[in-house]
């Protein structure tokens, strides 16, 4: 069982874990701004990333889909979204179906074949459509993957609570920036 701050910290381990391997993952947008910058950090991973048509969605996907693939070789996995949503929109999508893939699958960093080896890593495809725990803890992976709470926190008493200023910094929706001040108590939900 994960709590709030065991995902925050794990978010932090892919973080650093990226940056590591990228300079461009050191500073926000911390998955790239979308596109091949996006698509690389996913395979930086082990995964890979697809943008489907929107006679190709299925209803029951929600927002965006992750599934695995394959326990001999990369990809291990595949994250799925909708090409008509907006590249704001899906960099958190993106993150928030890693989060189903480090907190839900017990995917590994270091070694996914490792990791499907010793049967970790859940046989099973998530979409980003319910409202219940498991979609909470993936949008909360998602938060502090893209907006750490320390940076957040800093960035918007530089911007003076401009919520646009703090969207545009670490490259998400306005929806997403003030749902993280929201939940960090920065700014009031009524």
């Amino acid at each position: 069982m994960y709590t709030k701050e065991s995902i925050a910290e794990l978010a932090d381990q892919v973080r650093s874990f990226l940056a590591s391997r990228d300079e461009r993952f050191r500073v926000p947008p911390y998955l790239g701004s979308g596109g091949q910058e996006t698509g690389h950090a996913i395979q930086l991973l082990g995964g890979i990333l697809k943008y489907q048509q929107e006679g190709e969605w299925p209803s029951d996907w929600g927002d965006g889909v992750i599934a695995p693939i394959s326990a001999e070789r990369e990809p291990a996995f595949e994250i799925r979204i909708p090409r008509h949503t907006s590249p704001k929109r899906n960099l958190f999508t993106i993150a928030h179906e890693l989060g189903h893939l480090f907190v839900h699958m017990d995917y590994g960093l270091e070694s996914y074949a490792e990791t499907i080896a010793e049967g970790d890593f859940r046989d099973t495809m998530m979409a980003r459509s319910a409202r219940n725990a498991t979609e909470y803890e993936a949008n909360h992976f998602a938060a502090c993957l893209l907006m750490p709470e320390t940076e957040f926190r800093r960035v918007w008493g530089e911007r003076a609570g401009d919520r646009d200023a703090v969207a545009e910094h670490f490259g998400v929706s306005i929806a997403a920036a003030t749902t993280r001040g929201q939940f960090l108590e920065l700014i009031s939900w009524i």
